[in-house]
């Protein structure tokens, strides 16, 4: 007796165009998932290291003023739109401001040294700008010590009896605010040489 082999039967359809949009839409729906996953955590990088840039910015432009202001030992004035303010700590006035402090010291030789280093805030730069014994006020802006300063507010009225100036400064970039107060202790009484 013979034995016959017949062949299977092979079920050769492929796919068909139901099962072709099934697994289309199941690759889009994860396509989707994992592009809102990517997007949300860049997001949330840009979001923490923005905070981190505005904060480490703020640090070291507080230090920067806290140095400028340490060793002043004859006169801090300050401006706020030309006029003379002694304290506006609170306030968010956007008009340019100015930071005047003046010195006396020797140099090696015993000759005094005047030094006048000025701050100024231009608020429609957003920039803080330092100059070192300017010809003119008004026209000179130095160099920029800070960019995306959004505030810049001093307290100059216990200055000459306790020897404190505070200073509110506000940075921003991307939406991201930060504000801090300082204060700042006189290493030298006001009108005095070091």
């Amino acid at each position: 007796m013979e034995h016959r082999k017949y062949p299977a039967k092979l079920n050769n359809r492929g796919l068909t165009l139901i099962e072709l949009i099934a697994v289309i839409a199941i690759i889009g729906v994860f396509g989707v998932v994992i592009a809102s996953f990517i997007t949300s955590t860049a997001n949330f990088y840009r979001h923490a290291s923005d905070n981190a840039n505005v904060q480490r910015n703020m640090q070291n432009t507080l230090e920067s003023i806290e140095n400028l202001v340490l060793d002043t030992n004859q006169s801090i004035s300050y401006q706020a739109d030309g006029s003379v303010v002694e304290n506006d700590i609170g306030q968010n006035e956007a008009v340019e401001k100015m930071l005047v402090m003046e010195s006396v010291t020797e140099d090696d030789k015993g000759n005094k040294v005047e030094t006048v280093d000025v701050l100024r805030w231009r608020p429609d730069e957003q920039k803080l700008y330092y100059i070192r014994n300017p010809q003119n006020y008004g026209t000179i802006y130095g160099d920029v010590l800070a960019e995306n300063v959004s505030g810049f507010n001093v307290d100059i009225s216990k200055a000459k009896t306790e020897g404190v100036v505070r200073f509110q400064l506000s940075m921003t970039k991307r939406g991201e605010k930060i504000t801090q107060t300082y204060t700042v202790a006189l290493r030298n009484q006001l009108g005095t040489e070091s």
